[in-house]
């Protein structure tokens, strides 16, 4: 019943004003009355239920079926059809070549590790947006993994110079000035010390400078404030 109601409500915007045919004349089926309800309510929506209906319809088709084919992309025959992924690939954001990402190294990063990771994203065919946000979730992880170990390091040295104040005890003043002499003498600043201590542990480091030092003659850059990134006896004791 419903749809013969919307087959008789569209047929009556066929007919005349009042919704009859003119007298004698049987009114005409319209051209969409085999459709089924659905169908009909739709077109009556477009506008198509006019005599250029038929053509409206046609015309749409022909509209759909160049868009389709102007966004249609052959799919792969198979996993080793290079050129068929390839061209997916492409149609998906992959930059022409690896320069495309426009990956950035990080300050103090690896220039020549970036530059193969993207030669990699651009042989797995990855779009610049992915291969960017594996960059940028990287470097995020790297700078959060570098923190957790900064302040691990900083940790662990303080208390391994609190340490070795407590014991060298009254010698302290003399080893440290010592272990001064040493990085003086042979001219290391605070980038080398720091690699040092990292290396070796601050204990470690301090106890191999202070035997070293104290090889070295007094008066070889013992001078007070003159190591270059070396904690002298002052810094020691502020730290402890």
């Amino acid at each position: 019943m419903v749809e013969a109601a919307v087959t008789t409500a569209v047929a009556e915007d066929g007919a005349g004003a009042d919704g009859e045919a003119p007298p004698g004349e049987a009114v005409p089926a319209p051209w969409y009355g085999g459709f089924d309800g659905d169908t009909q309510v739709y077109l009556r929506n477009k506008g198509w239920i006019n005599e250029n209906g038929p053509a409206e319809v046609v015309k749409a088709y022909r509209h759909l079926e160049r868009l389709q084919r102007s966004e249609h992309v052959p799919w792969p025959k198979d996993e080793k059809d290079a050129e068929g992924y390839a061209r997916i690939y492409d149609r998906l954001g992959r930059p022409k070549d690896p320069a495309g990402y426009g990956l950035q190294a990080p300050e103090g990063g690896d220039r020549a590790f970036v530059d193969a990771m993207a030669r990699t994203f651009h042989d797995l065919g990855l779009s610049a947006r992915q291969a960017q946000g594996i960059a940028q979730r990287y470097t995020a992880h790297a700078q959060s993994i570098q923190a957790e170990a900064d302040r691990r390091f900083a940790s662990r040295s303080a208390a391994e110079l609190g340490q070795v104040r407590r014991d060298w005890g009254e010698a302290a003043d003399r080893r440290f000035a010592a272990a001064q002499r040493f990085a003086v003498a042979f001219g290391l600043d605070r980038p080398v010390m720091d690699k040092i201590e990292r290396a070796l542990g601050t204990r470690a480091m301090l106890t191999l400078f202070a035997r070293v030092g104290e090889g070295l003659s007094e008066d070889r850059g013992h001078g007070a404030g003159g190591l270059s990134g070396f904690m002298g006896t002052e810094a020691a004791q502020a730290r402890l």
